[in-house]
Order: C-alpha cells, then structure tokens, then sequence
C-alpha cells in the first residue's frame, strides 16, 4: 500500500506562536530552542508534580501525570516496570521563527555568520516569539502549557534569567496566518477546534503550491542531527532521507496519532534508492546546552543548507517529505532542531 494524503488524517496537530517581550535589556542564545526547552520544561514540572520526591522513575502518578506525559515519556513505565523506547517522539515541537523561502535561498552565507554569533540582543520592551507543535491529546493540555510558558518567562530566559511577559498566544493555520486566541488579560483560551488540522489538511496544501517536475531542493534551516549507527552525518542521501522521515513518522503516529499508519515503506524506501544527489550547499555546525538534570554540558549540532534531489520516483515520494516539514527530522527535535523547507 502506497502512503496517501488521505491517511494521514489520522494525526491531529495544533500549530501555536508565543509572543513574548522583554522586561529588561537581554541576550539570548543564537539558537534559544535549548534554554527554552529546560525552562518549559521546569515550569511544567512546578504545575504539574505533587510528590516530594519528584523522582519520575519511581512516581505513583507518572502515567496520570502530566509532566512526564508532555515532557519525558520515556519516564512512563509499563506494568510498573518495563519502560517504553528509550527515547521516544515528543508530543511537542519547539520551532524558532521560520525564515522566509527567498531569503533562506539568497543568505546561506549571511546565516553561517548569523549561526556563529553567539548571542542576540535584544532590548526591554522588544519582543520574540516561537513556535510550538502539539500532536493529538497534548492540544487539549494546551491551558497547561500556556501557563507553563507564562511562568517560564516570568522566571526569566538567558543566562542572566531575565523576565520576560508573555504577549499573546496565536493558532496558527495551513497558509501561516495566525489568531489571536489568547492575551494575559483574557480569563480563558478562545475556543479553536474547527482551526486546528490534520497532517492531511497540512501536506495537501502545500503540494497544492508546488509544480513538480523530478527534482526538489530542500533547506534545512536549523541544525538537522542525523546519525546512523552513532556516526553524525554531515550530508544526507535521499535514501537515508526516507528512512529516516518513514521511521520518525510510523512512531509519531502509533503514540499519538488515532491509529498506527500502516503503508509500504519498505517499497518505498527502495524507490528512494534510485533518487540522486545533484547540488549541496551543506554546512555544519555544532553548539552546546547545560542540561541541568545532569549540571553537563551536552552538545546539539547538525548540517544546515541547501541540497537537491533528482529522480523519476520522487512524486511517490512527496507526501512523506512534505509531512517532514511539519513532524522534523532527526534527533532533539523537541530543541527546534531538524527543520526544513521543501522546494519543487
């Protein structure tokens, strides 16, 4: 069975923007996805956990609780004892602002030197904001997150740990554009259920935008982590390209989505062999985060670019890429990380 758009109506996702504004003079980190990642994850932590111990592994709530649900499934026992992957898909995505297609063409040499600046500044009273994705049945957790992320910044962001207000929060729809369906003076979030859509919904539209021929150019435009075998690659074929996206998107649908989605990868990961690679404009990069679980550094890194593909087979292929644009690829892409941009 090939993959059609139609069955990927099993997964629902809630596209959201947060819009925040500093309260003070700041500097943020180039790639903020890591700090905001730890700081939501500690305010969630301080809404949701109710035990003295907060030791997850050994939680009589985790199953019910929704910290280790939203945040650290690979917590969650099963029969009081086994736990599931290691390292399973989020029921989230963070995601900086995402760069308009022209510039991201004309500037890759502008975004190496904008990648190697160390810290953005910005001034009280100047806001920032960032996308969050949430699959299935974290969209109706989304009161939760948003007062998660009101105390995040409240707590302050940066190394400084400077205050931030949270503005507003927006949905965001198929064509990008977004409503306003939250402000702090309103006492509740703006009922929203016929704007939020499926993967189906998502990947039809953008195909609608295309006109392919038999080939494509994908940007990647924040750091995309992939390795095979613990070996970090610098490139990536189209082969290994949709292994990896098969791969990523059969265990988001199987956690999360209404029902496993089932299709022929394997034949289509023996169509994507005969895809060719014709031009890369390919850089890497590597940066650090403190994970203050562990009071470590850990390092996030990934290729970033252009690269573009040429072959008959990929028109059979093209769901399955476009779905990557919005589930990303690769590893910690709950940090932002893995995001890209297809061109047809």
């Amino acid at each position: 069975m090939s993959l059609t758009t139609e069955q990927l109506k099993g997964l629902t996702l809630g596209r959201y923007e947060f819009r925040l504004r500093a309260c003070e003079d700041v500097s943020l980190p180039t790639f903020p996805g890591s700090t905001r990642r730890g700081s939501f994850g500690h305010a969630l932590k301080a809404i949701a956990c109710s035990v003295e111990h907060q030791d997850r592994y050994r939680c009589l709530l985790a199953e019910a609780c929704l910290y280790p649900n939203i945040f650290e499934p690979s917590a969650l026992p099963i029969n009081g004892t086994e736990k599931k992957q290691a390292d399973p898909p989020r029921l989230f995505l963070f995601q900086p602002p995402l760069p308009r297609v022209a510039e991201a063409i004309s500037t890759i040499e502008n975004n190496k030197r904008a990648w190697s600046e160390k810290h953005i500044p910005l001034k009280a009273g100047e806001s920032f904001s960032f996308g969050m994705t949430l699959f299935g049945t974290a969209i109706s957790k989304l009161p939760y997150i948003v007062y998660a992320v009101e105390l995040m910044a409240r707590h302050g962001l940066g190394f400084a740990r400077v205050p931030f207000g949270l503005e507003e929060v927006l949905i965001v729809n198929e064509r990008n554009e977004s409503l306003c369906i939250y402000t702090p003076q309103m006492t509740r979030i703006t009922p929203h259920k016929t704007k939020l859509k499926t993967l189906c919904d998502l990947v039809e539209h953008r195909l609608a935008q295309m006109s392919f021929n038999d080939s494509l150019t994908l940007l990647f435009i924040t750091p995309t982590w992939v390795e095979i075998r613990k070996y970090v690659l610098e490139s990536v074929t189209f082969g290994q390209l949709v292994t990896r996206l098969s791969w990523r998107m059969a265990q988001v649908f199987e956690l999360y989505g209404e029902a496993p989605l089932l299709y022929d990868y394997k034949t289509l990961i023996e169509q994507s062999a005969t895809v060719e690679t014709i031009n890369e404009n390919l850089w890497f990069h590597q940066f650090e985060r403190f994970a203050n679980r562990t009071q470590s550094k850990k390092p996030l890194r990934g290729f970033l670019g252009a690269i573009t593909y040429r072959g008959e087979t990929i028109k059979e292929l093209l769901s399955l890429i476009i779905a990557g644009e919005f589930l990303q690829l690769g590893r910690e892409t709950a940090f932002g990380l893995g995001r890209y941009w297809t061109l047809a």
